[in-house]
C-alpha cells in the first residue's frame, strides 16, 4: 500500500531531480526552445515543479478543480 510517508519521498526525489536540471541548464538558456511550438527551458521547468504540488491538491481535496 503506498502510504503518505512514501508519497513524501517520491515529491523530495523528484524535487531534487528538479533541481539538479536546473542547476545544468547554461547561462541564457532559459527562453530556449526546441521548436517554435514547444515550450521553453524556463516553462518547462516551471511545469515540472507545478506538477507534484497539483498532484498533492487533488490526493487531499479528491478533485482536479483547483
Amino acid at each position: 500500500m503506498y502510504r503518505k510517508d512514501d508519497f513524501l519521498a517520491s515529491l523530495k526525489k523528484e524535487a531534487k531531480i528538479i533541481r539538479h536540471l536546473a542547476t545544468t541548464i547554461p547561462a541564457g538558456q532559459l527562453g530556449y526552445r526546441p521548436t517554435p511550438g514547444q515550450r521553453s527551458t524556463l516553462e518547462l521547468l516551471q511545469y515540472l515543479s507545478f506538477s507534484p504540488l497539483s498532484t498533492a491538491i487533488y490526493l487531499v481535496s479528491g478533485s482536479w478543480d483547483h
